[in-house]
């Protein structure tokens, strides 16, 4: 299958070509070239409905009758590129997947846009909702080297309002004796002036330094999503316990409830039988399905 990867996910370049797959990854736009200007200048284009905007496009718009499969990540200046893409390649299979949860406001695809592409989403909810064609979130595993154990458990979130529900978690491991890092950063929704949990974001490579010194990681989601996020990939991926509240989660073959609790207030007897059990290792070829060679051979199904 020749893929068109249209991202500036550049590690999936060197995921295809280890695994000898005819697969393409560049960004849709040139900005990481010209800056935030360029941005701003595509999407008031975008909004007066301007010609050429493919001049922004990136050097994939000059081979596009080569790929026979085109997959697009969703965000509100991609939408428009569907029809540039099967103008060029008519014949060519068009997938645009949304990778984040969508709501009524934020799902801005256009009903034609289904006769020329499919649609496709990581949250089982959203599939129901807008008629979408599912396929789990996919992963891109570091190696880490061992470390010691420093945090029976780690909290790692922006807020989104979520910071009554860290705190309260916060506190009943605090009074358990636990080892615990919690940072929850600030966006528009936080409302606590005096938050001790608050704090500045991270890069990425220190957010796996931390989790790989925990035995458990905490995943919130939001009410009604279903996807899973990164912090259930992390756990498959680096063998950490998860406590959840997505309660969807035991429908996903990985499932173990000695690896995953699904929080529900446990009272602490049950928090410290979780965390003192050993965990369970996931058959290779379950965790391997979230992999991104996985995620591309769910399309194929």
């Amino acid at each position: 299958m020749n893929v068109r990867w249209p991202t500036d996910r550049y590690y999936i370049k060197k995921i295809c070509e280890e695994n000898n797959q005819n697969i393409e990854a560049q960004a849709t736009y040139k900005f990481s070239k010209y800056g935030l200007r360029y941005i701003l200048a595509v999407i008031q284009m975008q909004k007066m409905k301007l010609p050429f905007q493919w001049i922004w496009y990136e050097e994939w718009k000059r081979n596009l009758s080569q790929y026979d499969t085109i997959i697009v990540f969703y965000s509100l200046l991609n939408t428009n590129i569907i029809n540039y893409i099967h103008k060029k390649n008519p014949s060519a299979r068009i997938i645009l997947y949304f990778w984040d949860s969508i709501t009524s406001t934020t799902f801005t695809v256009p009903e034609n846009k289904r006769q020329i592409c499919e649609l496709w989403s990581y949250d089982k909810s959203n599939c129901k909702t807008y008629n979408l064609r599912y396929n789990s979130q996919f992963y891109l595993p570091s190696m880490l080297s061992s470390a010691e154990e420093k945090y029976d458990i780690s909290i790692v979130i922006r807020d989104k309002g979520r910071y009554k529900q860290v705190k309260e978690m916060y506190d009943k491991f605090s009074k358990m004796g636990l080892k615990i890092f919690a940072r929850v950063v600030r966006d528009k929704t936080s409302k606590e002036q005096d938050g001790k949990l608050y704090g500045n974001g991270m890069e990425y490579s220190e957010l796996l330094q931390i989790i790989n010194e925990s035995k458990c990681i905490v995943e919130l989601v939001k009410e009604g999503q279903e996807g899973l996020t990164l912090r259930s990939m992390e756990s498959i991926f680096y063998q950490k316990k998860l406590i959840t509240n997505n309660v969807k989660i035991k429908e996903e073959p990985f499932y173990c409830e000695n690896n995953i609790m699904i929080w529900n207030n446990q009272d602490p007897n049950q928090i410290r039988e979780f965390l003192e059990s050993d965990y369970k290792k996931i058959d290779e070829r379950i965790v391997m399905q979230y992999s991104f060679i996985g995620w591309l051979e769910n399309f194929k199904k």
